[in-house]
């Protein structure tokens, strides 16, 4: 049975020690934007939905390690993703999403001596153990693939790719 939920109401913020939530298959649901402040989240499920993005406030779910977006068809932006530093399993299987958050940002740091420093900063895929790309239109996996040095399982099933990515057979084992 699925639910008739299109909205999360904003006291879902005051849901602290919350560590799994779990909301599969709930075809109307639309926006999650009161899901902000969840620093004890290890596992969240929205799978089967119409969401559109993940929250700005997704950066305090600090301890999340398994994200699911299994089939979420209005699926375009998960830029926050990138500020998701323990994840270790995403599931984005028949989502509609083209693009993961680039993997490397470039800061510029100006010292007080008027130098420039320029930092690289690795995205989350470090930390990756799971990753399901299978029927999305993911396209820019390789540099994700080349920054998953713990990915153990990787799932590419129904793509439009032609060969197997030269980056996996670099990865460490």
């Amino acid at each position: 049975m699925n639910t008739q939920i299109a909205f999360l109401p904003k006291k879902i913020i005051n849901w602290d020690k919350l560590k799994i939530l779990e909301m599969f298959y709930s075809p109307n649901l639309k926006s999650i934007d009161s899901l902000v402040y969840l620093p004890s989240i290890e596992l969240i499920d929205l799978s089967v939905s119409q969401i559109k993005s993940l929250p700005r406030g997704c950066i305090d779910w600090g301890n999340i390690r398994t994200l699911k977006l299994i089939n979420t068809p209005k699926l375009e932006s998960v830029e926050h993703l990138i500020n998701l530093t323990s994840l270790q399993r995403i599931n984005l299987h028949g989502s509609s999403l083209e693009r993961l958050p680039e993997i490397l940002s470039f800061v510029n740091n100006e010292k007080s001596d008027g130098i420039k420093n320029t930092q690289i900063q690795i995205a989350p895929y470090s930390s990756l153990l799971y990753l399901s790309l299978s029927k999305s239109s993911i396209t820019n996996y390789n540099d994700i693939l080349m920054h998953s040095k713990n990915l153990r399982t990787l799932a590419f099933s129904f793509m439009k790719i032609e060969s197997i990515p030269e980056v996996i057979f670099k990865l460490d084992n």
